[in-house]
């Protein structure tokens, strides 16, 4: 099943050495975690992103001209369901840069293309 990945800078906004952005990840309606919230979400992920997962909504936080997508991006954001992480908790620092930001996201996406998230 097909998934799509972006990523957005996040400003400093709680005045910690936080990373630099957010990773999401959208996945189609006929993934087993689309409609999920992060409570439920989080009893099914079994990788590690910075924060766990802290967005499971039908639509990305913001703009969707601000998010660079990582991979192509789906004809109409509608028909998925978009799961994310922040590095903006407490505990996070700089090291989490660009670079990590998108290689945790793209790992995010490879995992959830798994067969046992089908529907």
């Amino acid at each position: 099943m097909k998934c799509f990945a972006c990523v957005r800078e996040s400003p400093d906004i709680y005045g910690l050495d936080n990373g630099w952005g957010n990773g999401y990840v959208l996945v189609p309606r006929t993934h087993k975690l689309f409609g999920m919230h992060t409570y439920d979400v989080e009893k099914f992920i079994e990788i590690d992103v910075p924060g766990g997962i802290t967005w499971a909504e039908g639509e990305l936080p913001g703009e969707v001209d601000d998010f660079e997508f990582i991979t192509e991006k789906p004809k109409d954001l509608k028909d998925y369901w978009v799961l994310g992480f922040d590095t903006a908790h407490f505990g996070d620092d700089s090291s989490l840069d660009e670079a990590l930001v998108i290689r945790k996201t793209l790992r995010l996406k490879k995992y959830l293309e798994l067969d046992k998230f089908s529907r």
